[in-house]
């Protein structure tokens, strides 16, 4: 079971930041990150509601330049993986869709993420949605199994699981078979 990334506030608070989107600002008036703790494969961490912020590609802090011709990003900058990958929520982006997390950079090798064709390398859709992307952590006792190459160590169900999911999101992506 990986570390919860975050914890449940005792009374909700008030979260005026415009910027955000609706769902990610209600998630952080019910919520907070806890301090990391994790360094296994599959282990995130959450940023603290002060250190959420929007951002556009070059605020990923990425050591390559935007894809030619992806088009526009913006995202809300709220976590990282095990390996330094951001985990963002898309505001717009030419990979997937409003509202969708997606992991960058890091340790991915995964790709192309993503939908259609403008799927991106070095990326991964997690979640259509936040909550739906919450759900899937708690189901798999907080880990995010597709970041730090975690899905190998599997029983062969479970791989298959996972894999079903994540192709779900990333449909161009070419996993082989456990």
């Amino acid at each position: 079971m990986g570390p919860k990334p975050f914890l449940r506030l005792a009374v909700s608070r008030d979260v005026n930041r415009h910027e955000l989107p609706s769902d990610l600002a209600r998630f952080y008036a019910g919520n907070e990150a806890i301090a990391f703790e994790g360094s296994d494969y599959g282990s995130i961490y959450l940023r603290p509601l002060r250190e959420v912020k929007r951002v556009g590609w070059a605020g990923l802090g990425l050591l390559w330049d935007a894809p030619a011709g992806r088009g526009t990003f913006d995202a809300c900058l709220f976590g990282f993986g095990c390996h330094f990958e951001r985990i963002v929520y898309v505001v717009d982006a030419p990979c997937c869709q409003p509202g969708a997390i997606l992991a960058i950079g890091g340790q991915l090798d995964w790709g192309p993420g993503g939908t259609g064709p403008r799927s991106a390398n070095a990326c991964l859709v997690l979640g259509a949605n936040l909550s739906e992307w919450l759900r899937h952590l708690e189901e798999e006792d907080w880990w995010e199994y597709a970041i730090g190459f975690g899905i190998p160590s599997l029983p062969v169900e479970h791989q298959r699981e996972l894999r079903a999911y994540y192709l779900a999101l990333n449909p161009n992506i070419e996993w082989p078979e456990p």
